[in-house]
């Protein structure tokens, strides 16, 4: 049964280390694809993030995950998310093709968040008073049926094979 795991939080939570974790243990046996919501966005030179380019980033997910679950690939989608409007659209996307939709939002305190932000490569290292604000960004952005994971008193692969128990569970239903 084919289906789409949204991956979404701050930055530094840990999503791009789960998403990883869960491609290898599922791309064994199945067709996998990933979309990772910060590589579209800065396939804009220079990306602040605006309102204009957030609905570029959204639009080109939006294909994607069309195109990718018409093709038959499960689908996992890896964002911070800092809209409403755009969790609801991916959602209503990802439900035009499939039946299991399963959404968890990785949270950590912010002291852990800035030890991790601290640990990261210099590439993708956020100051302090933006790593602040995502964090306050997603916290603010809910959707009803998501599973909150704290990743804080959750390791990688704890949080990885929470989110396979729960897929398992909804496809034998």
């Amino acid at each position: 049964m084919q289906y789409c795991i949204i991956i979404k939080g701050p930055s530094a939570v840990g999503k791009t280390v789960v998403t990883r974790k869960l491609v290898k243990r599922l791309s064994q046996h199945q067709k996998m694809a990933v979309i990772p919501g910060d590589y579209l966005a800065h396939l804009v030179e220079q990306c602040n993030f605006t309102e204009e380019q957030l609905d570029l980033k959204y639009e080109n997910m939006l294909l994607l995950i069309g195109n990718l679950l018409r093709h038959g690939y499960n689908l996992i989608i890896n964002d911070l998310f800092r809209r409403v409007k755009d969790l609801d659209a991916v959602v209503a996307e990802v439900k035009k093709y499939v039946n299991v939709l399963l959404i968890f939002e990785l949270t950590a305190p912010f002291e852990v968040l800035s030890q991790r932000n601290r640990s990261r490569d210099a590439l993708d290292y956020i100051n302090e008073s933006r790593l602040r604000e995502l964090q306050e960004i997603c916290e603010g952005i809910h959707h009803i049926n998501e599973v909150i994971v704290d990743t804080a008193s959750h390791n990688i692969e704890e949080t990885v094979d929470l989110i396979l128990e729960k897929l398992t569970a909804f496809q034998k239903a």
